[in-house]
């Protein structure tokens, strides 16, 4: 990848991904203890276990999902690079802009307790499905038409215009988040090139265009 990798963990919530695995599903305790063991162990290996190592320095960027006030965002702040959570019940629950606000400040609480600069983390925000189209019209015909990932849970999906996602994305970009990942079907490509060519270039931190974007291609 040219050091573009980025790890991303999180504790796992899908029962059937488990047992498709052969792993119990334990408690919510015992996976995010487990979570912090493994980015401690694979850290280690990076800092000196595997030769030749990373091209990133001083290693790989670990990135973690979810938005647990408790406990995930603490995780985050000793272990990770990035904090990345969504208006997902089960990736933090960030619902709103509200959410987003609240959780930068637990995490920058966390931050404080060990001595990190808040600003050392970067974060990052996903939207599970986003569905894009010119006009009202069209994009009510793709919704109709739209398979919905996890359909049986708490989710806030994006189906919108331009307009409207710039809108969208900018209020989360005025409430802190840095970079944005959006959960796209392969199949769109309008939404691929609407999303690269009207939303992201309008999107700004300050005066300054909000380059940090990314999205993630799936095949509903």
């Amino acid at each position: 990848s040219g050091g573009r990798l980025v790890l991303g963990a999180g504790i796992g919530d899908d029962v059937p991904e488990f047992e498709q695995l052969g792993i119990p599903f334990e408690p919510t305790g015992v996976r995010q203890q487990a979570m912090a063991e493994t980015v401690r162990t694979v850290r280690k290996l990076w800092d000196g276990g595997l030769r030749p190592g990373p091209v990133q320095q001083p290693h790989v960027p670990v990135l973690i999902g979810g938005g647990g006030e408790r406990t995930t965002l603490r995780q985050v702040a000793e272990l990770a690079d990035v904090s990345n959570f969504a208006p997902h019940e089960w990736a933090g629950s960030a619902f709103d802009v509200t959410d987003v606000v609240r959780k930068y400040g637990v995490l920058r609480t966390h931050c404080a307790a060990i001595g990190r600069p808040f600003e050392s983390v970067l974060r990052s925000h996903f939207t599970p499905l986003l569905v894009l189209a010119d006009d009202d019209a069209q994009l009510a015909r793709k919704q109709a038409a739209t398979r919905i990932p996890d359909a049986d849970l708490n989710v806030r999906r994006v189906f919108a215009t331009p307009k409207d996602a710039i809108g969208h994305y900018q209020a989360l970009a005025d409430a802190g988040v840095q970079y944005f990942i959006a959960g796209i079907n392969v199949t769109d490509e309008e939404t691929t090139h609407l999303l690269a060519d009207a939303v992201w270039p309008a999107l700004r931190v300050g005066a300054q265009p909000l380059l940090r974007v990314g999205a993630l291609n799936w095949g509903w």
